[in-house]
């Protein structure tokens, strides 16, 4: 239910504190209501970051109604966040920048607690919710690069049944869409011109010295901004990647609701809103980085990858417990124990170290040598693999990809299979009608008649089903392969990551 005027007065009553007005609404179809969790006082001094004091507060219906986006986002305009503070004139500290990623990391992990991560999905073994929410190949792509499935803890579906593991395979995939669309720009929000001159200075200076090359880059970077704390198309692009974002999570956010029709759950420019304020603080790190004069380095690890002392990790208690425990459980059945060891499952944030040289850049490059710092650790959850070769292509199999297949081939067999009986009842009982109706009218003078009659009603029914009566008469035909064969690695190609 939206809040009223009413509500929005009892809100700042109990607050203490009575915000700027509220921004220009659809009359109906939203109404604002005043923000309740504010950012530190030290966070928005530190980073001269604040968020508008309205959020929106949608019109929903009791029970949940998949989400469009041309219906829930029409005419809506997002707020946005505040940068005041001016970009620094000498290097940053690795302070500042781990406590930035520090705060993306969190706002991001806490978007997708809340928004997707409130409820598992009880699920029949049958279905699998990589078919019956149906997302898009982007996301699986995401999710391929960025999860393993554990065959002794519940196999690929529990990477979303289960809403611990979903909030960090959403999480991961967040942070792909940021460091592939925003930390990897050159510069985020420039014109064409911009754009266009950066990327001919990196082409004419592939071959020179990374230090040299990404400190002339800077300075462009910093002539470019002319005193400006933003890009010219900053706003514009963080709402163009906002409603992509959206867009990418849409099937999941419908799929979810679907589940647990009764609960309360958010408007679709609630969730809009908060991946355009999270957009919008990448973007604005994503510029000061290259304002810097050192090197950033993204890595995320494989999937599969043994522990590291340096990586985070989530979820200890209810993801790498319970696979240590069923593992050691199928050891035990087995009668012998393998050799195991903590491995990646899924990654939700991956490691940023920043490379900073020694010396003058001009005069020696990174020949006098250089200091690395990390200033953003990789997060991710752990299952208890085998450590042998062995077993390490045994935990591959299948893909995502021939999953989701796999999947895919057993509805559409059962789907056949009940079309195909249903065909059969609806056959056998006009039958018996006929036949019933001829006997009691004599055998002899209609038997003729009784056969006409019966081919018709097959070819109708064949003509009907679309001929899968006859596949349960007559079976496949000789040589032909299986329904139910499992695609093998040749049967299926995961496409190259692309940008979204």
């Amino acid at each position: 239910m939206a809040a009223t005027n009413e509500d929005q007065e009892n809100s700042l009553r109990e607050g203490g504190t009575e915000p700027e007005s509220a921004p220009a609404q659809e009359t109906g179809k939203y109404f604002w209501k005043a923000r309740t969790d504010h950012q530190s006082g030290d966070w928005m001094a530190q980073f001269g970051i604040s968020q508008s004091p309205w959020v929106p507060n949608p019109t929903v219906d009791a029970r949940f109604t998949p989400r469009t986006i041309l219906h829930d986002l029409k005419d809506y305009t997002p707020t946005r966040l505040e940068f005041t503070l001016p970009h620094a004139e000498s290097e940053r500290k690795d302070s500042w920048f781990e406590e930035t990623f520090k705060h993306l990391y969190w706002t991001t992990y806490s978007f997708s607690v809340r928004r997707l991560g409130q409820h598992s999905f009880h699920l029949s073994r049958a279905q699998s919710p990589w078919m019956g929410a149906k997302l898009s190949a982007q996301f699986v792509s995401y999710a391929s690069q960025l999860s393993r499935q554990d065959p002794l803890f519940g196999g690929w579906d529990l990477l979303l049944k289960d809403k611990r593991h979903r909030v960090i395979l959403v999480t991961g995939i967040l942070s792909k869409v940021l460091v592939n669309n925003v930390l990897s720009d050159l510069l985020w929000g420039a014109t064409d011109e911009q754009t266009a001159l950066l990327k001919a200075h990196d082409a004419a200076t592939v071959s020179e010295d990374g230090y040299k090359r990404t400190k002339r880059r800077a300075d462009m970077v910093r002539d470019a901004l002319g005193g400006h704390i933003l890009t010219p198309n900053f706003w514009s692009r963080v709402g163009e990647l906002a409603t992509r974002t959206t867009s990418l999570l849409l099937p999941l956010i419908n799929f979810q609701g679907q589940q647990a029709p009764a609960e309360k759950w958010p408007g679709l420019m609630v969730i809009y809103q908060e991946l355009h304020d999270i957009i919008a603080e990448a973007a604005y790190f994503s510029i000061c980085i290259r304002l810097s004069h050192t090197i950033f380095k993204i890595e995320y690890p494989e999937p599969g990858e043994k522990w590291e002392l340096t990586y985070g990790q989530l979820e200890e208690k209810h993801i790498y417990r319970k696979s240590k425990m069923n593992a050691q459980d199928h050891d035990a059945r087995q009668g012998h124990p393998s050799a195991r060891v903590a491995k990646v499952k899924v990654v939700a944030w991956p490691e940023i170290k920043r490379h900073e040289p020694l010396g003058s850049v001009e005069d020696y490059g990174a020949e006098a040598g250089e200091r690395v710092a990390l200033v953003s650790r990789c997060e991710v959850a752990y299952y208890f693999g085998r450590s042998d070769d062995q077993g390490e292509m045994w935990e591959r199999k299948p893909t995502l990809a021939e999953h989701i297949m796999a999947s895919s081939k057993k509805k559409n067999t059962a789907r056949r299979s009940k079309q195909a009986l249903l065909s059969f009842v609806i056959l056998t009982i006009l039958g018996l009608l006929v036949n019933f109706a001829l006997l009691a009218l004599g055998p002899d003078p209609l038997s003729h008649g009784y056969d006409i009659i019966s081919h018709g009603i097959e070819r109708f029914i064949l003509a009907s089903t679309g001929g899968h009566f006859q596949k349960i008469q007559t079976g496949p035909p000789a040589g032909a392969a299986s329904e139910d064969r499992l695609p093998t690695t040749g049967d299926v190609v995961v496409p190259h990551p692309s940008r979204i």
